[in-house]
């Protein structure tokens, strides 16, 4: 299953918002193929969990062989998770990202924090905010 950003993005942007359970019995899924976005969705927070990004409950589904794989509750974002949306929330910062990494055919998650730092600091430098 390949990476999506888009995906990512959003999750952290939700968790920041305040949004720490995922129940996949009453998610909505906009799709014909409702298992494998539940599937795509469950994989990611998975991901996000071994890249730092975001901390699992201990009692989290994701973690149980025994329990039903319904639900996954997030403690929160961690540091990085955090330096990662304060990079790209900005809808223009992450429109801008993903053309950049885009044009070298991809890039890795460290390289994607970068660039939208540099977008971010653009931004900023537009406002006339000194940077050091």
């Amino acid at each position: 299953m390949k990476r999506d950003m888009d995906l990512v993005r959003s999750i952290l942007i939700e968790i920041e918002e305040g949004r720490y359970t995922f129940d996949f019995d009453t998610l909505k899924v906009e799709t014909d193929d409702q298992m494998y976005e539940l599937m795509k969705l469950k994989h990611h927070i998975a991901i996000m969990v071994q890249a730092e990004l975001i901390n699992l409950s201990g009692n989290s589904p994701l973690w149980r062989e025994d329990a039903p794989y319904n639900q996954i509750e997030v403690v929160g974002l961690t540091w990085k998770g955090h330096d990662f949306v304060d990079a790209i929330r900005d809808p223009a910062v992450w429109r801008k990202t993903k053309e950049g990494a885009s044009k070298v055919g991809g890039a890795g998650f460290g390289f994607i924090l970068e660039l939208g730092k540099a977008y971010a600091k653009q931004e900023l430098q537009k406002l006339g905010l000194p940077l050091l």
